[in-house]
């Protein structure tokens, strides 16, 4: 399969990636030392409420580039059986299952992200690079024959300053 057509599915899958516990870093081999520092933990990751993103986590995953996904789900585009033209993207398999966590399914048909469509590379770009200021992650989905659109707000860490947003341009 071109991996090209993947791209637009990962950003379906953002938001279980966001919620999942990170794999524990490989540790040293411990060599005695006299008055070695204790262990220090790791920070445990802020909670949220059920369904929301972290900030962190979406800035975390932009930044790693949608390579990250394309080893753990397959797509293919979806046609519109009375026009046969592209409907959407199919998720046909997604092989890590707490990748998605529920939150789309194989079988699903992703139609828009925040909004937009995404028929090729340059709009998912796009879209990806927009979620490190968005408010939320919108995807729309055709599950059977009903249309969803899955909502995932995108919460702050307490703290933080506040991210910028673009601002209204002036109508002329």
């Amino acid at each position: 399969m071109d991996h090209r057509l993947l791209f637009p599915l990962a950003l379906a899958l953002l938001p279980a990636c966001g919620s999942r516990a990170p794999a524990e870093p490989p540790r040293a081999p411990s060599v005695p030392v006299a008055d070695a520092p204790a262990e220090v933990a790791a920070k445990p990751k802020r909670a949220v409420p059920a369904g929301h993103l972290r900030r962190e986590d979406v800035v975390e995953i932009v930044s790693a580039g949608p390579p990250a996904f394309l080893a753990k789900l397959d797509v293919r585009p979806a046609r519109d059986p009375s026009t046969g033209r592209f409907a959407g993207w199919e998720i046909v398999q997604i092989s890590d299952p707490e990748l998605a966590a529920g939150a789309v399914r194989p079988g699903d048909v992703v139609t828009r992200v925040n909004g937009k469509k995404i028929e090729d590379p340059f709009q998912f770009f796009d879209v990806f690079r927009s979620l490190v200021l968005a408010p939320e992650l919108r995807i729309s989905v055709v599950r059977g024959k009903e249309t969803q659109e899955l909502r995932f707000p995108i919460d702050e860490e307490p703290g933080a300053a506040d991210a910028p947003r673009p601002r209204a341009s002036a109508a002329p």
